[in-house]
């Protein structure tokens, strides 16, 4: 299901069930990010379940993901080697 797809056949279930999603439109496309695990713009049927139970508030939603920092490299000191004077 891509991410329209999925947002209609939430809204539609939990309306039958006599409720609202308890997360708003950006915490859905948070999570839909979440589970677009490979990033192709859709979800598996056993993904579909697990978002499904974080809309209705079953499920408590998972930690937002911060990019993991660039590594610090510090260059070594050079040290230079003396400059011998040539003879006069």
């Amino acid at each position: 299901m891509n991410k329209a797809e999925c947002r209609k056949f939430v809204k539609d279930l939990l309306q039958r069930l006599g409720e609202e999603p308890k997360i708003s439109e950006e915490e859905f496309t948070e999570l839909f990010k979440d589970f677009d695990e490979d990033g192709n713009g859709t979800v598996s049927k056993d993904e579909m379940e697990l978002f499904i139970k974080q809309a209705r508030g079953e499920e408590p939603l998972p930690p937002k993901k911060v990019p993991e920092p660039e590594p610090v490299v510090e260059e070594a000191p050079v040290e230079e080697a003396p400059v011998e004077e040539p003879p006069v």
